[in-house]
């Protein structure tokens, strides 16, 4: 092994200030994953990437952990941000709205140098960027350096299909992404919304319209039942 990763929440990036040494005297190469970077505007990102390059990292990763962003967004937080540190960057998305692919390529078009992306989009809640359809939007672009797109295929075709798939939540995930909500999330906004007999994912809308970064069990049910009230 030549890296590692050092997940931390963009509001708190803190703890990477501890493990980025102990990965250096190791010999790694020290990425920082900033996990729910969608919750955040642009300009608010700067800062807590920043910070890690002040810790050491080599590189940086913006993470759409909800899947929430257009391309349109992934393109200018990667041209605001590149502009600011002298680090490498990588983009590592979730499909939640359909657009992992779309914004990969947006991030690799703006000063991303590193995707992240798994056979078939295998990856948590909505799944990943698919490596064989990111491949072959590459070779459609032209681009001299693109995978074997059909050997990746083939691959994901004989391997990750055939891989029992955990319950699909596709109506979770898709307002989650509109949302921005995070899926870890999903069990206290259901488990609160059934209590009240309120409409889920209007109470994943209104709770995200109050906290969308750290909303607690007090929030959440408070307002469950304001919507039972309403």
């Amino acid at each position: 092994m030549q890296f590692v990763r050092i997940g931390v929440d963009i509001t708190d990036v803190s703890p990477a200030e501890e493990f980025i040494p102990l990965a250096k005297e190791l010999g790694l190469t020290a990425f920082v994953n900033l996990m729910k970077t969608n919750v955040l505007e642009t300009e608010d990102v700067v800062d807590p990437v920043r910070q890690c390059v002040s810790y050491g990292a080599d590189s940086v990763y913006l993470v759409d952990s909800a899947g929430s962003y257009l391309p349109f967004e992934v393109s200018e937080l990667f041209h605001v941000v590149s502009d600011t540190v002298d680090v490498p960057l990588g983009f590592h998305g979730h499909d939640n709205l359909g657009l992992a692919n779309a914004n990969a390529l947006a991030a690799a078009s703006s000063g991303a140098h590193y995707i992240d992306a798994t056979l078939d989009g295998i990856g948590r809640g909505a799944g990943n960027t698919s490596t064989e359809g990111f491949a072959t939007v590459l070779h459609r672009q032209g681009a001299p350096t693109a995978p074997d797109y059909q050997r990746l295929a083939h691959l994901s075709e004989s391997t990750i299909r055939v891989v029992p798939r955990l319950h699909d939540d596709r109506i979770y995930q898709v307002v989650g992404g509109l949302t921005r909500t995070h899926s870890s999330l999903f069990p206290l906004i259901t488990r609160c919304a059934e209590a009240e007999g309120v409409d889920v994912f209007s109470l994943m809308a209104a709770v995200a319209e109050v906290d969308r970064v750290h909303p607690t069990e007090k929030l959440v049910a408070a307002t469950a039942s304001a919507l039972a009230a309403s």
